[in-house]
């Protein structure tokens, strides 16, 4: 090891090695057409697969016809392996899904799908807040102005609660005229 001089201490320098730890490869999921996980496969996919200058445009077809599934398979099943059909086959996929409107609404649907508590139960308030913080994430990632939709959010997860656990946080509001932000309500 060689050792630099550095003014007033001796710093040693430090020689590059390869790690013997090697990360696992990233499987790309299959995608069926639910618009809540497209922007997932297409990130993945396009990282892995469309941007690989090793791989022929044939190549990548066959990946993509293998990725997809149900619904969003059918958008390229026509289309036959050859390197000019990639192109055409990956624009057509993303014309279909790459729809900021419908993934946006997927994901507000998907929390207004999560089931009404019926009675008190600690998995099933943890399965709303859960269910909240992935919508409010998912919504902040496609840069939507959530930062004001605190009492909105609040109104819909109090409309799923059961009786008395919405009692029990209306009666720990202590003043009438503050707002409740997200933050206090999910914790």
């Amino acid at each position: 090891m060689k050792v630099m001089s550095n003014k007033d201490e001796d710093i040693p320098e430090v020689k590059k090695s390869h790690s013997a730890f090697k990360l696992e490869r990233i499987k790309i999921p299959h995608f069926d057409g639910k618009m809540s996980e497209w922007q997932t496969f297409h990130d993945l996919f396009k990282s892995s697969v469309h941007l690989n200058s090793t791989l022929s445009g044939a190549e990548k077809l066959i990946h993509l016809k293998t990725y997809l599934t149900g619904d969003a398979s059918s958008i390229i099943s026509a289309f036959t392996v050859t390197d000019d059909n990639y192109k055409e086959a990956w624009k057509c996929v993303r014309k279909r899904y790459s729809n900021k409107r419908e993934i946006i609404f997927s994901h507000l649907r998907k929390f207004d799908e999560i089931r009404n508590l019926t009675c008190e139960s600690a998995s099933g308030l943890r399965s709303i807040s859960d269910g909240l913080n992935e919508c409010v994430r998912s919504l902040k990632v496609l840069k939507v102005p959530v930062q004001h939709w605190d009492l909105i959010f609040i109104f819909l997860t109090l409309k799923k609660l059961d009786g008395d656990s919405r009692r029990e946080w209306l009666l720990e509001q202590k003043d009438d005229d503050e707002i409740p932000t997200l933050e206090d309500f999910i914790q």
